[in-house]
């Protein structure tokens, strides 16, 4: 009688154990679920706030404005200078006043 007692005594603790070990990895669950979706929200703040459209706008926000004349340096040495007319065309040249994309003299 007694064996039975014991048993049936170690089977409701080993119950009892399991049950809140499950408790705790459920708890444990709804953490991870909660830091993935912080997780994701982040990362959308971080691609929005990395998004040229933003960028434009603040530096504009700012008072800064398109420069007329930008320069690109390789590290072969060369210089590749992009002159703006108007905001929607822009002619490509090199210091020796050469059109790289047509091979031309001269600015377009």
């Amino acid at each position: 009688m007694a064996l039975v007692f014991g048993s049936l005594l170690a089977s409701a603790v080993l119950h009892g154990l399991l049950a809140s070990g499950q408790t705790h990895l459920d708890h444990l669950d709804t953490e991870l679920q909660q830091e993935r979706t912080d997780l994701a929200q982040e990362r959308l703040a971080l691609a929005d706030l990395r998004s040229p459209e933003r960028i434009a706008a603040e530096a504009r926000r700012q008072g800064m404005v398109v420069a007329g004349t930008q320069h690109w340096v390789s590290g072969k040495g060369d210089e590749t200078v992009v002159q703006r007319e108007d905001p929607t065309t822009t002619s490509t040249t090199t210091p020796d006043g050469t059109d790289p994309s047509s091979g031309s003299s001269g600015s377009s």
